[in-house]
């Protein structure tokens, strides 16, 4: 039963994963294919050094590797701020099992219209007395 539950609603932050498994295996695939260039035109050294070079300017500088750096910083931020607790997905698990919110897909709605319509008009400073 919880392999069909998990198949039916994707695991929260599979995606940022799924992107820092494509900068690796971009810089690794890139590292091997310019360190096996390097070894036939200057050696094994220079195949060493030009592969681990490449290894980490190509798993930096991949867009996959920027989006999972952006990530972790809005969330390191948006945490120091008070705004959301850290095990974010745990939190909003635990809003759906008091019936708070409901799952869709990777994400969440409220269950009625009204519950959206009263957070959305609270100010910052109402929600910091609760």
């Amino acid at each position: 039963m919880q392999l069909a539950r998990e198949r039916e609603n994707p695991r929260e932050g599979k995606g940022i994963f799924r992107s820092a498994v494509n900068a690796v295996t971009l810089g690794l695939l890139s590292g091997l294919i310019f360190g096996l260039i390097g070894e036939l035109i200057a050696g094994l050294d220079g195949g060493l050094i030009t592969g681990v070079i490449s290894t980490l300017l190509m798993s930096m500088l991949s867009n996959a590797r920027i989006a999972c750096i952006q990530h972790l910083v809005l969330r390191i931020i948006i945490f120091c701020s008070g705004h959301i607790p850290w095990n974010y997905a745990r939190f909003l698990d635990y809003a759906t099992d008091r019936i708070f919110l409901q799952k869709v897909g990777g994400g969440y709605m409220f269950v009625h219209p009204l519950l959206l319509e009263h957070f959305a008009t609270l100010e910052p400073w109402e929600l910091e007395k609760r």
